[in-house]
């Protein structure tokens, strides 16, 4: 029952963090300590702003998929759910930290 409402904990602070990354880091300047950061964020302020909006849209509907299970797998699945919290925030990391690389990469080649 525990992780359950784990899953929907974290699955909101996912779908959070996303509106946290568009509605203020995306339109704040380049800096070492907030936002996606890497060397073609920290180069162009624009690229910064679409990387960390992109990662934004990202953790959001991340947020949303992992509220998937919760609407059609009871609380009583404790093995289910125990591998779902510990592989998922393990996957979403992976897909945003690809995906924000590829998307800084390609604009700065543009």
């Amino acid at each position: 029952m525990f992780l359950y409402y784990l899953n929907i904990i974290i699955s909101f602070i996912y779908a959070l963090a996303g509106l946290l990354l568009i509605r203020t880091i995306a339109n704040k300047s380049p800096n070492l300590w907030f936002g996606i950061r890497n060397k073609y964020t920290l180069s162009n302020k624009e690229i910064w702003r679409k990387t960390n909006r992109s990662g934004g849209i990202i953790l959001i509907i991340s947020g949303l998929i992992l509220l998937i299970p919760n609407l059609f797998i009871g609380p009583s699945n404790e093995k289910f759910y125990l591998w779902f919290t510990l592989i998922s925030p393990i996957a979403v990391i992976a897909i945003l930290g690809i995906a924000t690389w590829i998307i800084s990469k390609r604009l700065s080649e543009e």
